[in-house]
Order: C-alpha cells, then sequence, then structure tokens
C-alpha cells in the first residue's frame, strides 16, 4: 500500500456536523490524482475511519468557474462543461457516496418553488452504507447547500 500512496497527497481536511454530535471528515485530493485515489481509496478510507473513530470521505478538488458576462470585452474559451456548477455538484455526490453507486437521480420541483433532491443508491452496496447515509446528506448539505435524501430500491 505505500507504493501505492507514493504519489498520492491531501489538499485540506474538513470536519462536519452530521447530527446527534457525530461528526465526520472530508478530505481532498487534487482531480489529476483521481486514479491514484480510486485505486487506494477504499483501503485508506477504513484505515482512516478505524484511526478517527468517525466517517471518512474522500472528494476530488474541482473548480468551478463562473458564467460569462455580456460585457466581457476580450473573447475567451468557452467554459467546459465539467466545470460548470451544476456538473461539479454531481461530481460532489458520486464522490461522497463511495463505495456506494448511486443508479438514480430525482429533482422535486414542490408547489413553492423548492426543489427536493432524491438519490437511489446501488443495493449491492447497502451493508456498506446504510449506516452512513445521514453522514453523506450532513456533509453534501454542507458543501453544496442543496438537501438529498438517499434512499435504497425497494425490492
Amino acid at each position: 500500500m505505500k507504493a501505492l500512496l507514493q504519489p498520492f497527497y491531501i489538499l485540506s481536511a474538513v470536519e462536519v456536523e452530521c447530527g446527534e454530535g457525530n461528526r465526520a471528515v472530508v478530505v481532498f485530493f487534487p482531480f489529476r490524482l483521481i486514479t491514484e485515489a480510486n485505486q487506494v481509496k477504499k483501503n485508506l478510507i477504513e484505515e482512516l475511519e478505524a484511526k478517527l473513530s468517525r466517517h471518512v470521505n474522500f472528494m476530488a478538488q474541482r473548480r468551478i468557474l463562473p458564467k460569462p458576462r455580456k460585457t466581457n470585452k476580450v473573447a475567451q474559451q468557452k467554459r467546459p462543461y465539467s466545470r460548470t456548477l451544476t456538473s461539479v455538484h454531481i461530481a460532489m455526490l458520486d464522490d461522497i457516496c463511495y463505495p456506494g453507486e448511486i443508479i438514480d437521480k430525482r429533482i422535486r420541483v414542490r408547489t413553492d418553488g423548492k426543489k427536493a433532491y432524491f438519490a437511489t443508491l446501488d443495493a449491492k452496496h447497502e451493508n456498506d452504507v446504510a449506516h452512513k447515509l445521514q453522514t453523506f446528506s450532513a456533509v453534501y448539505k454542507k458543501l453544496t447547500g442543496k438537501s438529498v435524501t438517499f434512499k435504497f430500491p425497494q425490492h
């Protein structure tokens, strides 16, 4: 594992309050190291959770570029979709749910205009992540300001 961790490094870590006195740690790493992180993420999460006795999430640090303004006099490159707010928030949701996988995302718009986000996780990972659903919601709410409800499919 030491050889796999050699190119990997951490940018920052944030502690998030998850309700009822529970806390979670969110660890950020550079996006360009995402392939290296995917190789060691599961083992690293297990080791850190055992050592810190709290839930740990690993997330890639992504950049959000602002919308181009109409008053801009200098011609700029087109903003890539991967740098938009929507794309970054969707990617963060996928990162937060690791080792689970999201199989369905829905947005319900209520009559008062508020949006409710729902994510359905794959049932094959239910044993690994069922106890972390509240943590996932709290971390996503803290980082994006959007509240999301996680569930597993009905059999």
